[in-house]
């Protein structure tokens, strides 16, 4: 994987439907296995008084199990390679939607104060 790609995990019929559609689903944090990242995202759901928030991941990390564990988790599990550069140019022409990476804290480092 070069510097410049962002990967999705996910399974076969998912690839599938991207591949024939040529479009990427953008699905809701309340569905998402991560509950920390669910409540964060309804979080900024509520800050920014929005009726819908809606997202999709993308991994920069070099792989690990956990990428194919929570993503992709059972035998049909894929994963996807986009050039990251061209992703986020088709995204941002559309004001609606928000490209950027995550950066996660320890916990040790997380305070009560972030939210």
């Amino acid at each position: 994987m070069s510097a410049r790609s962002l990967r999705r995990y996910t399974n076969l019929p998912s690839t599938l439907h991207i591949l024939q559609n040529r479009c990427l689903t953008l699905l809701s944090p309340n569905t998402w296995d991560d509950r920390n990242d669910a409540f964060y995202m309804a979080e900024y759901q509520r800050r920014c008084q929005a009726k819908t928030v809606l997202a999709l991941c993308f991994a920069e990390a070099p792989e690990t199990y956990h990428h194919w564990r929570v993503f992709s988790h059972g035998s049909d599990g894929v994963c996807i390679e986009f050039d990251k550069n061209k992703l986020k140019q088709a995204v941002q022409k559309d004001g609606r939607f928000l490209a950027q990476s995550v950066a996660y804290k320890e916990i040790r480092d997380a305070k009560k104060t972030d939210l």
